[in-house]
């Protein structure tokens, strides 16, 4: 899993997996919402799955297109997700 450095990367999150993450950068910047991006550990730059977490939940989980994650992608945010104390609610 990757944290954005900035508003760029998200927004070329969004134009790597052809969706709508670059409309949640406000959300970002006040604080209401965290973006993470699910990578390939020998690919680091490959967008793969963008995640939104919200109040302790991780709420949505999109990759190209909008498509829903695979049972191997779930198995990785599970484990991000317990390791952060997170709950999954997407």
């Amino acid at each position: 899993m990757v944290a954005p450095s900035s508003t760029k990367d998200i927004q070329r999150e969004g134009d790597n997996l052809c969706h709508c993450v670059s409309s949640y950068v406000k959300r970002v910047i006040d604080g209401t919402t965290l973006i993470f991006f699910l990578r390939k550990i020998k690919n680091k730059d490959e967008s793969m799955i963008t995640m939104e977490v919200r109040d302790g939940s991780v709420v949505q989980c999109r990759g190209m297109h909008n498509r829903k994650t695979t049972k191997e992608e779930d198995e990785a945010i599970k484990t991000f997700a317990e390791k952060q104390k997170l709950k999954l609610s997407y």
